[in-house]
């Protein structure tokens, strides 16, 4: 198989360079046990001494914790370890965006389903007990649910006009709100 190359003129030449496996068509070989069932995927492994892990995820779209009870799940037999954002303090946040982001959620949740303690237990069922006896108490922020309207946007604008300078820099615009 050739490959056309695009020269900077915008024309096009061949070359001689041939490729085994780019554009060539490639034999799935998973493929029949995929199709027949047979493929193990990672939820098919049974290993000893395996344990199982959950999470236990916020309701809630925003709120504060008040406090996590662990106890009552960690005193079920079968149950080897249950852990909070207390446990896992390190931020892990990866792009620009999300720098603020732990594993567990730490003094306040963000989002229905954001991820409050994680258990470990020996079986699936004792996990699933392990779970409803963790108690969590938040305290209900509110949350914003919609856009805001545009008259809410002008209230802002007018309430931080004198307040705040505005610093571009590269793509980026910045808000500095200035104490008076």
């Amino acid at each position: 198989m050739t490959i056309k190359e695009r020269t900077g003129a915008g024309t096009r030449r061949d070359t001689s360079r041939t490729y085994k496996y780019i554009g060539a068509p490639l034999p799935k070989v998973d493929a029949y046990a995929k199709v027949t069932g047979r493929a193990l995927y990672a939820d098919d492994i049974m290993l000893p001494r395996m344990l199982y892990g959950r999470l236990l995820r916020s309701p809630h779209p925003h709120a504060r914790i008040i406090s996590i009870d662990t106890h009552r799940a960690l005193e079920l037999p079968g149950v080897l370890a249950v852990i909070t954002g207390e446990d896992l303090p390190q931020q892990f946040g990866i792009l620009p965006s999300s720098q603020d982001e732990y594993a567990l959620a730490i003094g306040k949740v963000r989002y229905v389903g954001d991820p409050v303690a994680a258990v470990a237990a020996i079986d699936p069922d004792i996990l699933d007990e392990a779970i409803k006896l963790i108690h969590v108490e938040y305290e209900i922020l509110p949350a914003l649910m919609s856009r805001p309207s545009p008259t809410s946007l002008v209230t802002l604008r007018q309430v931080l006009q004198k307040r705040t300078m505005c610093v571009k820099t590269g793509s980026f615009m910045r808000v500095i709100i200035t104490h008076q």
